[in-house]
């Protein structure tokens, strides 16, 4: 605390996450030296604009009819504020709006140093109560997240290094409010982006955990528009983070969710689709979800031989210790009535054998990114002279996913476009440009087809390599 004589705990619903967004839902709890609560201050506002997402703070247009608008309470919250250490779980983004808003209002606030519970354990707040045996009821009701909010920063006090220092409006006297506060158990489920519950429990670095909730927000739906960007390139700029912090951001969101997609073991058609989206979003190398998720998204099946199946082999064979030359194997293929053919393709071949169905050869990764079934060739042999089925395995095809240039809207299809289906239908619509998905940090992350190693260079257009500089060096040797 300080020289301060008490804490405030804020909290704030809005309707969205830009500066000229609006709270539509504030709460102040006022802590004294001891952390017993002396004060609770909470009210729905009325933006007089659209509420926002609904899905997340759980408030409709009729809920906020008759509540004040900020203006009306913007002395009794600057009196609270007055004096007190001001904390919060992300308090750069709950400072900034309720600061947007009494700037409005006319009134100057300066903060202070104020306490951010998320800063100090990497988590979103329900993750982090979970972690602190705090309670929390009902999250995105701003007076249930800023009461667990205060249990919580009673759970972990000790670990802030420096004291916080008061904020200042120069305004002591509360005066009179009329307060509209939300009814228990007023809130309007509607059903969460996927994506959501996918984020749910990321880890947030304390430089760059602001940034991340905001690409958390803002990347729910899977869009990014222009007005996104913009803001998360603002938010970069006042947190004084650089390319190389940004980039590692985007790398540790898209990791974190890709270790929940794999805490059961099992990759989904939907998770890989989101995960896919997420890494054109951010613009990074789709390999980095390809080479985690592959090996939990194998099927078994059995195939039968039929007259006609193409055939591609990865080399030359060996079986009970006896050398098999491919032109053997195409022998044995070609006398059972299999057409041999010597590259994989996605139309031009039907079953891939390898010594080892394991392989991370060329052919084999190519037979995974096709969905091509890819059998032992002890097994091949065995059911070519036996007229018996062939077991396979068969990693699960999913679609290349493209960004709009357009709206910043995500998809999956079979090959990669640049503008989404309803903007070409629409061409003249370009209020919401949201500009190629490389806005927001200058270098491409790639991971090698070959050692699975990923790295890092400057951002050019044309064909992105596949193998890194040493692969590639050895490749052409």
């Amino acid at each position: 605390m300080g020289s301060a004589e008490r804490v405030v705990v804020v909290d704030v619903e809005t309707t969205g996450l830009g500066r000229t967004d609006r709270v539509v839902e504030i709460a102040i709890i006022t802590l004294d030296e001891h952390g017993q609560i002396r004060d609770e201050f909470e009210t729905l506002v009325n933006p007089h604009r659209d509420v926002g997402p609904t899905w997340i703070h759980g408030l409709t247009p009729t809920m906020l009819t008759d509540a004040p608008s900020f203006d009306d309470i913007a002395v009794a919250v600057a009196a609270r504020l007055d004096g007190a250490v001001v904390v919060a779980h992300n308090i750069s983004f709950d400072t900034r709006m309720i600061g947007s808003e009494l700037t409005r209002a006319g009134i100057d606030i300066r903060w202070g140093t104020g306490l951010d519970t998320l800063a100090v354990t990497g988590r979103k707040l329900a993750a982090a109560c979970r972690d602190h045996a705090v309670i929390l009821h009902g999250a995105h009701c701003a007076a249930n997240d800023a009461r667990a909010t205060a249990s919580l920063l009673l759970a972990v006090a000790d670990r802030f290094a420096t004291a916080g220092k008061p904020a200042h409006t120069g305004i002591c006297s509360v005066g009179s409010t009329q307060l509209v506060a939300r009814a228990a158990g007023a809130f309007v489920h509607e059903p969460a982006p996927y994506l959501v519950e996918l984020a749910s429990d990321i880890h947030l670095e304390p430089d760059v955990a602001d940034y991340a909730v905001l690409l958390d927000q803002a990347l729910a739906d899977l869009q990014l528009s222009a007005a996104e960007r913009a803001e998360l390139e603002e938010l970069a700029r006042d947190s004084g983070l650089s390319a190389a912090d940004i980039a590692r951001a985007h790398r540790g969101f898209l990791n974190d969710l890709i270790d929940t997609a794999l805490d059961d073991g099992i990759v989904t058609d939907d998770e890989i689709d989101r995960l896919v989206r997420v890494a054109a979003l951010l613009n990074l190398d789709p390999h980095v979800v390809a080479t985690r998720t592959n090996p939990f998204r194998f099927t078994d099946d059995v195939v039968s031989l039929e007259p006609g199946l193409t055939v591609c082999f990865t080399g030359d064979g060996d079986t009970a210790g006896r050398a098999l030359p491919r032109a053997e194997l195409h022998a044995i293929a070609t006398a059972h009535g299999l057409t041999p053919v010597d590259a994989v393709t996605s139309k031009g071949c039907g079953l891939l054998v390898a010594a080892d169905p394991a392989t991370l050869s060329g052919k084999a990764k190519a037979a995974r990114k096709f969905g091509i079934p890819i059998a032992a060739l002890d097994d091949f042999l065995t059911a070519a002279t036996t007229s018996t089925g062939l077991p396979v395995t068969v990693l699960r095809r999913h679609g290349v996913a493209s960004v709009c240039e357009q709206c910043g809207d995500s998809w999956t299809a079979t090959r990669r476009t640049r503008v989404c289906p309803p903007c070409r239908r629409a061409p003249s619509v370009r209020a919401s440009a949201a500009g190629p998905p490389t806005s927001i940090v200058g270098t491409d992350i790639l991971v090698c087809i070959d050692c699975s190693r990923s790295w890092e260079r400057p951002r050019a257009r044309g064909r992105r390599p596949h193998r890194c500089p040493d692969c590639a060096a050895a490749v052409t040797a």
